[in-house]
């Protein structure tokens, strides 16, 4: 392999584990609320009638703020 041909993988290797599956795997280990509504989709739990949908609705209709201005 050439140099080049390395700066690939990290980039291939993020791309795997930022597919919903995978990020739903992530967050069954961990206990998170998956982050992307792709993922959300994917996940019984947080759909219309799953137990943990407040979550989601939380996530789809919240913004984010800063923690303190400046």
């Amino acid at each position: 392999m050439e140099l080049g041909d390395h700066h690939c993988l990290p980039v291939r290797f993020l791309k795997f584990l930022l597919r919903p599956r995978r990020i739903l795997a992530m967050t069954e280990v961990n206990g998170a609320v998956p982050a992307t509504r792709t993922a959300l989709a994917y996940s019984p739990l947080y759909r219309p009638g799953g137990p943990l949908r407040l979550f989601a609705l939380q996530l789809e209709e919240g913004y984010a703020a800063p923690a303190h201005a400046g």
